[in-house]
């Protein structure tokens, strides 16, 4: 990822309503646990969703929520399976390689994705429990 879509991320983290005040390498020394933890937070803040500790659940219940907002806010992994595999583990453990692009995906199209995931709520098809 570039440094000024770096930048980009980090100015968009500063602002509210995340108020992160980190720094470049403040924010490249960031944990795994609290990248990700701030990623769920921006996906809660883009589909007007609660904040969600990622401490308190499961791996997989983390990432079964983090992929179907991405799913809803038609996010685009990569193509190859091979490639696919490793974002999606990436994306669980909190990888940079994974979580950057997502974040510069949303802080790159905020309005249009605010306005998918509220809309979303109402498009999405309900299929029953009985099924």
């Amino acid at each position: 990822m570039s440094l000024d879509s770096l930048n980009f991320i980090i100015q968009n983290l500063n602002s509210p309503p995340f108020n992160c005040n980190t720094s470049l390498i403040a924010f490249d020394l960031w944990s795994p646990t609290t990248l990700l933890q701030q990623l769920s937070d921006v996906i809660s803040w883009i589909t007007q969703t609660d904040n969600v500790d990622v401490t308190k659940e499961t791996p997989d219940e983390t990432a079964l929520r983090l992929l179907y907002y991405l799913k809803i806010l038609k996010f685009n992994p990569p193509t190859d399976i091979d490639d696919l595999e490793e974002w999606r583990s990436g994306l669980v453990e909190g990888a940079k390689r994974s979580v950057y692009p997502v974040l510069f995906y949303i802080f790159s199209n905020v309005e249009i994705l605010k306005q998918r995931a509220y809309l979303a709520k109402y498009l999405v098809k309900v299929v029953p429990f009985c099924f």
